[in-house]
Parts: structure tokens; C-alpha cells; sequence
């Protein structure tokens, strides 16, 4: 499978519109975060939150960008340059 199409895989079916999805300033945290490598313990560790709570926030995360998985949900960020550095 090439990359393009791997990528792809990762990525629901159905799109969303083409405008940025609106995410909360913890959401972008958090993204953060795991674009830096950091492990759901890790982010919450450095949050001060449950684990629960952080793995609550990647799902939410997940449907506002259509996603399948963090991966992809942060590939989708840079791309909407909700994420401009890591």
C-alpha cells in the first residue's frame, strides 16, 4: 500500500465540510502534546487530568475532524494549521 493511500485509510469515509473544525483550547493542548510524542499517561500527567479524561477529549476529537485515529486526527491539524509548530 503506498503512503498516500495509507494515510487515507485513516481517514473516515465520509469527510467533513472543508472549514476548520472548532476545538476548545484544551483540545489543542492535547494535541500538542501527542504531536510531540507523548503518551495518553504522559499529557495526562502534564495536564493534571485522568487518563479518562484525556482518552474522552481524542474521541471528541476524533469526530470533529472525521478521523480514525490520533495519527491521523493530528496529520488533519497541521493541515488545517490548527497545529503550526511541534
Amino acid at each position: 500500500m503506498k503512503q498516500d493511500e495509507s494515510y487515507k485509510s485513516l481517514i473516515l469515509d465520509n469527510e467533513h465540510a472543508p472549514c476548520t473544525p472548532k476545538i476548545t483550547v484544551r483540545e489543542q493542548q492535547i494535541l500538542q502534546l501527542c504531536a510531540k510524542g507523548m503518551t495518553t499517561a504522559e499529557i495526562a500527567r502534564t495536564l493534571h487530568r485522568a487518563e479518562s479524561t484525556i482518552n474522552f477529549h481524542f474521541f471528541n476529537l476524533r469526530a470533529k475532524f472525521g478521523t480514525r485515529c490520533r495519527h491521523a486526527t493530528v496529520l488533519k491539524a497541521l493541515k488545517f494549521g490548527i497545529l503550526t509548530h511541534i
